[in-house]
């Protein structure tokens, strides 16, 4: 979902119709289309990624750094528990770290949108969030599910 928040920053197109979103729609752009955001609206979003880019991608390298250490502790020879644990935990902090960046920029554009805008954004990602399930339920019960 925060990924659809931040793709608001690419760009804006207008549209009139109700807010829905196909089975198969791109979250990005259906944001930019349905939400009509003015121009001091994109930039205030740009600069709001912008202000956390640095931040943002230590937190990944840290999250890949972590997870591959926890690989190689888990894969060593005679694996140590108590080293696959901490290792865990580091990787569970990393990962925390992303999503307090994540929740408090997308908190930072939640401010920016009107009511209006955010009663769109709020239904199209209910839409979003729908059609995932619909999706990963069809994956799982697809006519390899039962092999």
């Amino acid at each position: 979902m925060v990924l659809m928040i931040c793709a608001l920053a690419y760009g804006q197109e207008t549209s009139q119709t109700q807010p829905q979103l196909p089975p198969n729609a791109q979250p990005r752009d259906d944001l930019i289309n349905h939400l009509n955001l003015s121009p001091e609206q994109l930039e205030k979003i740009k600069a709001i990624g912008a202000e956390q880019r640095v931040e943002r991608q230590n937190a990944a390298r840290r999250i890949k750094d972590a997870e591959r250490l926890l690989d190689d502790a888990i894969y060593v020879d005679n694996a140590d528990e108590s080293v696959i644990t901490a290792r865990a935990k580091e990787v569970a902090d990393a990962r925390a770290e992303m999503v307090r960046l994540q929740a408090i920029r997308e908190s930072r554009i939640r401010r920016i949108l009107t009511a209006e805008q955010l009663a769109t954004f709020l239904e199209l990602r209910r839409q979003f969030r729908q059609n995932l399930r619909q999706r990963r339920w069809e994956q799982r019960s697809g006519p390899n599910a039962n092999k």
